[in-house]
């Protein structure tokens, strides 16, 4: 019976709705090889929202909090809910970015955190502790535009362009393109340069989605279709 997994009756409890089994929220380990260790860890699990029950602690108005993912967002196949991947670091502002194969998004975080802070909401080097500090491809998932906003559809492969190349400090993804319904599949690489205010925080308007409206680049092509994995990198003669 539902009730009989510890897992799930902890999913029910913080709200999740339709959920038929097991559901593996996503995290990111650092291990320390030499001391054989974790070193830092961050995890989804403590940075979800509801707007079901306000008596929760989890509990919010999902558009107000972007910095927060909705508990309730898409299926789940065999407690594959987000299907992360890719891990990328980018030193200078000690983030890291990864996509989501199901939510159709990518995620930026801040590293600069201790792994307490990262289980919080303060701290860090942006003084958010370990929410989100930047999304961009889907929008809709935080209330923020619907079905005609959505960019991405099936993403892989999220990684900063290297200091010293054309488009240093942007995201390059492979949008796999992988759409709803038959025959209009394709795949395209897009270069994302997300907003920065004057203290290279992430900006976001009250009122809309994280930009930029548009990539600053997209690659497409006939006959261009990966449907599921792949990425794309920016190499140092500037070709992608």
């Amino acid at each position: 019976m539902l009730g009989e997994s510890p897992v799930r009756q902890q999913w029910l409890e913080w709200r999740r709705q339709n959920i038929t089994g097991d559901i593996w929220p996503d995290e990111v380990i650092e291990w320390d090889p030499e001391g054989d260790s974790v070193c830092w860890q961050w995890h989804f699990w403590d940075h979800l929202i509801q707007d079901v029950d306000s008596t929760k602690p989890n509990y919010g108005v999902v558009r107000d909090h972007p910095e927060r993912l909705d508990i309730n967002l898409g299926s789940v196949m065999g407690g594959d809910w987000m299907h992360c991947n890719t891990v990328d670091y980018n030193e200078e502002r000690d983030e890291i970015v990864f996509s989501s194969h199901f939510l159709n998004e990518l995620y930026v975080i801040d590293h600069s955190t201790t792994t307490e802070e990262a289980a919080g909401h303060t701290g860090g080097r942006r003084g958010k502790g370990g929410d989100i500090l930047y999304r961009w491809g889907n929008p809709q998932n935080y209330d923020r535009g619907d079905s005609a906003d959505q960019r991405f559809f099936v993403v892989h492969g999220a990684n900063w362009i290297k200091p010293g190349l054309i488009g240093a400090g942007n995201i390059l993804v492979f949008n796999n393109g992988d759409r709803p319904g038959t025959g209009n599949d394709y795949s395209s690489i897009e270069e994302i340069a997300p907003p920065l205010d004057s203290s290279g925080n992430y900006y976001i308007h009250p009122d809309s989605a994280f930009g930029p409206d548009e990539p600053a680049w997209v690659y497409q092509n006939t006959g261009f279709y990966s449907g599921h994995m792949s990425g794309a990198y920016r190499m140092p003669n500037g070709n992608t």
